[in-house]
């Protein structure tokens, strides 16, 4: 069977990355949703982490939405309940809309169910209401089953160099 992370670029997820890597998890894929709206340092990181991965023989998947965020935020046509329209389902997070979390989970679990996969997600043990969700059973969460913490995520980061690290040297 095949192994996936899903990289966000964050803390927790790169250090799972540096975590699953050092610790002899079976590893052969690395998933990144790009919204398009990260910012420049972001990109950088992602792309050292990309030659990381490169370099521990782990393919580096992008996927990209089907429509830009933009268009998304600002000129697709939405139904409104009551009936009429607006365009644009507004920021994402404004007033709970979790438009782009929803894009980026039916996007990624569309991608992993297609590879038959089993998928790690870098949800810290200390993010409860977060591990309490329904999950699919294809969905792993080693930093949780390990009793690692956020802060133990970014303290991990921390001790690698980040930010400012030269990945490729790993």
């Amino acid at each position: 069977m095949k192994h996936i992370l899903s990289f966000s670029g964050g803390k927790d997820s790169t250090y799972l990355a540096f975590y699953l890597i050092e610790n002899g998890y079976p590893l052969d894929e690395v998933v990144m949703f790009d919204t398009g709206w990260e910012f420049p340092q972001m990109y950088a990181h992602i792309e050292k982490m990309r030659v990381y991965f490169e370099n521990h023989s782990v393919k580096f998947t992008v996927l990209k939405p089907k429509n830009s965020f933009d268009y998304l935020m600002a000129d697709k046509p939405v139904k409104e309940r009551g009936g009429g329209q607006h365009f644009g389902y507004s920021w994402c997070g404004l007033k709970g809309c979790r438009w782009g979390t929803s894009e980026k989970l039916v996007a990624l679990d569309k991608y992993i169910e297609s590879q038959n996969a089993i998928v790690y997600i870098g949800i810290a043990a200390d993010e409860t209401a977060r591990l309490q969700k329904e999950r699919k059973l294809y969905k792993r969460f080693p930093l949780a089953e390990n009793d690692i913490t956020e802060a133990e995520c970014l303290r991990g980061c921390y001790e690698r160099g980040l930010p400012g690290t030269d990945y490729t040297k790993s």
